[in-house]
């Protein structure tokens, strides 16, 4: 085996390498955007319930806090995952 033969599987690794962590850098890409948007559509549903609970809050007032400690837990653990 010549030395141009070794260099040449060296070549052919370090492309085939590159090609992997070129498909997992995407798919982190797109999992973070997928993410992304599903936090969206749960800030969008806590925004409805907090507008449910202005107007509810006068009639039951337990429920309310169980809906504000609701909103604080799920605020927390994005800002964890975050």
């Amino acid at each position: 085996m010549t030395h141009e033969d070794r260099f040449d599987r060296i070549d052919a690794n370090i492309e085939r390498l590159s090609d992997t962590v070129k498909t997992l850098t995407q798919f982190v890409l797109d999992f973070r955007q997928e993410t992304a948007q599903h936090f969206e559509v749960i800030d969008n549903r806590l925004d409805v319930l907090a507008a449910m609970v202005a107007n509810m809050g006068s009639r039951f007032p337990p429920f309310t806090k169980a809906i504000l400690d609701f909103g604080k837990l799920a605020t927390h653990q994005r800002a964890i995952q975050e």
